[in-house]
């Protein structure tokens, strides 16, 4: 099943999945996948993008906040349509003491996410980034409102 079969048929499945994480550790399959939901005209937010437009009017004790209200706001106004989120890294920046899995769920009530994740899943083990990296970080996946399909090389 190419990129887009797995993206077309998890967007149609049952309502029990809310959120779609497409996981893998290398940016450039991240960026087909995303080219696919955009041809399959399903609106991508680039969280980097727009976060850090927010951010440079915060005061830095007030930027988790922040962070916290835009997704909020932003994922509020959905009306149950699909949406996809692009460039997450910044909200792994550990000052802000997220946790994106947990905002991305959240963000998942009002419609179906689907959400490019750099990083790996490996028994039932979701990560960010790669061990090596400062920021790496893993998750503990056991919620069968999330799906996670690790891109094919």
């Amino acid at each position: 099943m190419n990129s887009e079969e797995i993206i077309r048929a998890s967007t149609l499945k049952s309502s029990s999945v809310a959120c779609l994480v497409l996981v893998h550790p290398e940016i450039q399959f991240l960026e087909k996948a995303q080219a696919v939901i955009e041809r399959m005209q399903i609106p991508v937010v680039p969280i980097g993008k727009e976060l850090s437009a927010i951010l440079l009017d915060t005061q830095r004790n007030e930027q988790s906040r922040a962070i916290t209200r835009w997704f909020d706001f932003r994922f509020a106004s959905a009306d149950g349509k699909p949406m996809a989120c692009s460039q997450i890294d910044l909200l792994f920046e550990p000052c802000f003491q997220l946790d994106p899995l947990a905002l991305f769920k959240k963000a998942a009530r009002n419609n179906k996410l689907l959400v490019l994740w750099p990083g790996d899943i490996t028994h039932h083990t979701l990560s960010y980034a790669i061990p090596e990296h400062q920021h790496y970080r893993t998750w503990r996946i056991d919620d069968p409102t999330l799906q996670i399909i690790r891109l094919q090389d």
